[in-house]
């Protein structure tokens, strides 16, 4: 029987290609041998690790890259892109990114690549715990990675980067497919955390994951349930959360009309919901010529920039 992981390369790689219309690999990245070597951290330290050259701007930001102490398959890299940094920029990556998602991938990497040429001296601190996982929001996590939890994220990863670097405030949570879904958990879950939310082309699904129905990509429903129960999934879900939480940072919502996974009602749900409970949600949605990699940079340089 296929492992979940084969199954949902499979799926995600076949849909890349059709909707790209090209490889997957990231129109920067030429493979090249070069390694840069990021430069230590502000205070010092040396646990940077070697990276190879891609030809894009983040190749010349002061990046550290590292294990996460105490926090089970944690590794972060944290950016800088200029000097005096204006803010910090928490991003939580796709399927088959990783906490290098800024400067490698296997996947189309142009929206990224657009936005990092806008973005002004920031900080960026990116998360991972392997190719595919999403943050939840309840107790006693069973399900794998189970340290992908709002509790640790605030506990000890925050702390632990704060201490190590001094990031720039106000912080920005930010996210990307399976990383838009974590970040719709953890700004409803812990919303003092956050100047604001940016929600790029987030896993959201239209309906019920674990109902019997046709209306989700199939895709969409294998990461759901590699995540939650359909216990946990009806009560801690980005929807529910947010229906409990006590406010919500002003937020950022993109998604494609043709996203190949189905990942567009969704999306605009969240934002209506949001926008409905008296909250701020910019619905800016991408109606033609678009796919699930490609998002609007620009325009969520200029909400970050408001």
């Amino acid at each position: 029987m296929k492992s979940l992981k084969t199954i949902l390369l499979s799926v995600v790689v076949a849909s890349t290609v059709t909707a790209c219309g090209h490889s997957s690999q990231s129109g920067n990245w030429s493979g090249a041998t070069t390694l840069k070597t990021a430069n230590p951290t502000p205070q010092g330290q040396s646990d940077a690790t070697p990276l190879p050259a891609t030809g894009r701007p983040a190749d010349s930001w002061q990046t550290t890259c590292g294990n996460i102490d105490g926090v089970d398959k944690g590794k972060y890299c944290f950016h800088q892109t200029g000097p005096n940094p204006q803010y910090t920029i928490w991003f939580f990556h796709g399927v088959m990114d990783s906490e290098k998602v800024f400067l490698k991938s296997m996947l189309n990497q142009d929206s990224f690549i657009e936005f990092e040429k806008g973005l002004p001296a920031v900080n960026i601190v990116t998360v991972s715990y392997g190719w595919s996982w999403m943050l939840t929001a309840y107790p006693n996590r069973t399900k794998r990675p189970v340290d992908a939890t709002v509790n640790v994220f605030t506990s000890e990863i925050v702390p632990f980067i704060e201490n190590k670097f001094n990031p720039a405030k106000p912080y920005v949570a930010m996210g990307q497919s399976e990383g838009g879904n974590s970040v719709a958990t953890i700004c409803a879950a812990a919303p003092e955390l956050w100047h604001s939310c940016v929600l790029v082309n987030p896993l959201l699904p239209a309906c019920d994951p674990f109902a019997l129905t046709n209306c989700n990509n199939s895709g969409v429903n294998l990461l759901v349930h590699a995540t939650y129960t359909q216990d946990t999934w009806e009560n801690t879900q980005p929807m529910a959360l947010m229906k409990n939480t006590y406010k919500l940072p002003k937020s950022f919502v993109t998604a494609c009309a043709d996203d190949q996974y189905k990942l567009f009602d969704g999306p605009k749900a969240w934002a209506d919901q949001a926008n409905q409970l008296g909250y701020s949600a910019q619905w800016d949605p991408v109606m033609s010529n678009c796919d699930h990699l490609h998002w609007p940079a620009q325009d969520v340089l200029s909400f970050l920039g408001q």
